[in-house]
């Protein structure tokens, strides 16, 4: 029996997945190359601002590293599961945002010379995880190293953005900043390489 196209691009996620529950990290990193753009249009949809939607991509792909297990093949495909995350997500940053109007305000300018912790590097730990012909790979190692960490502590360890300002040292809004400027430089550089799939 041979697979076509349909259940290629249902079993593929399922094996990327299931390196996630492994705790192997290229499996996130291949998860995040196929369904990034998908997860940025779903939340840029609901939030209407790209900031949000950049920082509502990080929250989905560090819940799927951290909560792989919860995914319930009976109730669809993996596709399914991280756009309904992507939703679920969007929706609880949005409903933040309306209770908290004023959250942006009170946030710290940003400020590239903050004093981070240096002891303990995530970030090259994250790198060396995916794997070389990976185009995450690649587009992670772009980043500029404060950026690196604190994308690399949001995904490897699934700390908020609060928990990476408490490890680092830094400002909330730079943490904030250095996160969604880290992930809309990782996304246009897969846009450039042809792996924007918002419109599919």
């Amino acid at each position: 029996m041979t697979l076509d196209a349909s259940d290629l691009e249902a079993e593929q996620p399922q094996l990327w997945l299931s390196q996630v529950l492994r705790g192997e990290q290229v499996g996130l990193s291949c998860l995040f190359d196929h369904f990034s753009s998908r997860v940025y249009a779903i939340a840029l949809r609901i939030l209407r601002n790209e900031q949000d939607a950049e920082e509502a991509v990080a929250d989905v792909f560090a819940q799927v590293w951290r909560r792989a297990a919860d995914f319930d093949r009976a109730r669809g495909s993996v596709a399914a599961w991280v756009l309904r995350l992507a939703h679920s997500r969007a929706i609880d940053r949005l409903r933040r945002r309306r209770a908290r109007p004023d959250l942006d305000t009170t946030l710290h300018p940003d400020d590239p010379d903050a004093p981070y912790e240096v002891a303990r590097d995530p970030a090259q730990e994250l790198l060396t995880g995916l794997e070389t012909q990976s185009l995450v790979r690649h587009a992670f190692a772009i980043l500029k190293p404060e950026q690196q960490r604190c994308v690399a502590l949001a995904f490897l360890e699934g700390l908020s953005h609060q928990e990476v300002a408490e490890r680092t040292g830094m400002p909330l809004g730079t943490v904030k900043s250095h996160v969604r400027r880290g992930l809309m430089a990782m996304r246009s550089f897969l846009q450039e390489r042809g792996h924007d799939r918002a419109d599919e």
